[in-house]
């Protein structure tokens, strides 16, 4: 048999780091189970059976398996939570170094191939601007245009991790008078004057 979670007969307890320990693998088990689909009777008749056959080496009821699996299940919601904002602050850095590059391609001048002939002349890029436009060579239109496309993906897929593409509320407070009267009279006494009533 293996490890209890109850303390040994005799008066002796269990630390508490080794009951942490247990009653984690159990949490982890009992949510497993759930995911199999079993019942929390057929878990609790499983518990029993040794480690080997898939059990515990110890019997849990039923109510224990409940908080066991909720108490999993929980862990897990808050480990997602925690994790997201920096799941998006990757994604959002991804995006901005796939933007960075795209970017690169929205150039006319092909800047390395343009470096290339430059170094073959004996020059630097810039001398080559200056002295020879000509030699300067000219990015394809086709690049370009799929460099706008692809950078368009990656405005909506930052719009889409951030929320902005959203549909937002908005209201509107529209005030009504039910009485003439009412509306003249306060007219009146916001401009200081005596209403005259209406014959």
């Amino acid at each position: 048999m293996g490890n209890k979670t109850k303390p040994p007969k005799g008066g002796g307890t269990m630390p508490p780091q080794l009951v942490d320990i247990a009653i984690a693998q159990e949490e982890r088990w009992a949510y497993e189970r759930r995911v199999d689909r079993l019942t929390y009777r057929a878990m609790a008749d499983l518990s029993r059976r040794p480690s080997i056959d898939g059990g515990l080496d110890r019997e849990l009821s039923t109510a224990t398996l409940v908080r066991r699996a909720n108490a999993y299940r929980k862990s897990l919601m808050l480990e997602e939570s925690e994790t997201r904002d920096e799941h998006r602050a990757r994604e959002l850095e991804s995006l901005d170094r796939q933007e960075r590059a795209l970017y690169g391609f929205l150039d006319p001048v092909d800047q390395a191939a343009s470096n290339l002939v430059a170094i073959q002349l004996g020059m630097t890029l810039d001398e080559l601007t200056r002295v020879r436009p000509a030699m300067l060579v000219m990015r394809d239109d086709k690049v370009r245009i799929a460099a706008l496309s692809q950078l368009r993906g990656v405005s909506e897929s930052r719009r889409r991790l951030l929320g902005l593409d959203a549909p937002t509320e908005s209201s509107l407070t529209v005030t009504t008078v039910d009485s003439t009267d009412a509306a003249l009279a306060d007219l009146a006494a916001q401009l200081g004057k005596t209403p005259t009533p209406e014959r």
